[in-house]
């Protein structure tokens, strides 16, 4: 986030052109590792600043995108549902908020997008004691959005766990949260 708010603040307290966003979010990009994959600005006139340097279609209206709809109603960086992005075409989830002009005025929406494979990645290598693993799971659907077992992404923890669902409601019924569970099996 931290990254993302150092992108706004040089946007919103200089006074630089379309294509310096571009080059200020194509350098932040790069020197992310790959934490996220494009930072963008999408304007309330529907114009879409793209330090991914993405070709997009002509008749793209970054209004119209699930990020701007949901960053528009944001002042800090909030992390929104995953969602397809338009390139490259995979799963990713923004976290989007509303940049300023320098009048004040709204500029529109920026978002940075990090690639949900790439944090399935990360999360492999989480482990908790011998056998113990981590996910991520959507608070509103019960869905895993972030597994280890690519199988389980897209379908909720009741229906693999049986067992879980107290843990399903939990996770559902909270506003965040990391919870620790443990799950014993008998050998036979």
């Amino acid at each position: 986030m931290n990254i993302l708010e150092t992108g706004r603040a040089t946007v919103e307290n200089s006074n630089i052109s379309q294509q310096e966003i571009i080059e200020v979010f194509y350098k932040i990009i790069q020197d992310s590792n790959g934490e996220f994959s494009d930072i963008y600005i999408g304007t309330t006139d529907g114009t879409m600043i793209d330090g991914g340097k993405h070709q997009l279609p002509d008749d793209y209206d970054p209004r119209k995108r699930p990020w701007y709809g949901e960053g528009i109603h944001f002042n800090n960086f909030t992390f929104g549902q995953p969602y397809m992005s338009n390139s490259p075409r995979k799963l990713v989830i923004s976290a989007s908020a509303k940049v300023k002009k320098q009048d004040d005025s709204i500029m529109g929406v920026m978002a940075g997008d990090i690639i949900l494979e790439e944090i399935s990645q990360i999360i492999k290598n989480v482990k908790y004691g011998k056998t113990g693993y981590a996910y991520i799971v959507d608070k509103n659907t019960g869905e895993f959005i972030v597994h280890s077992n690519n199988e389980y992404i897209g379908k909720k923890i009741s229906k693999i766990y049986t067992d879980l669902s107290p843990l399903e409601k939990e996770l559902m019924g909270n506003k965040n949260g990391l919870y620790i569970y443990r799950v014993t099996t008998q050998a036979s």
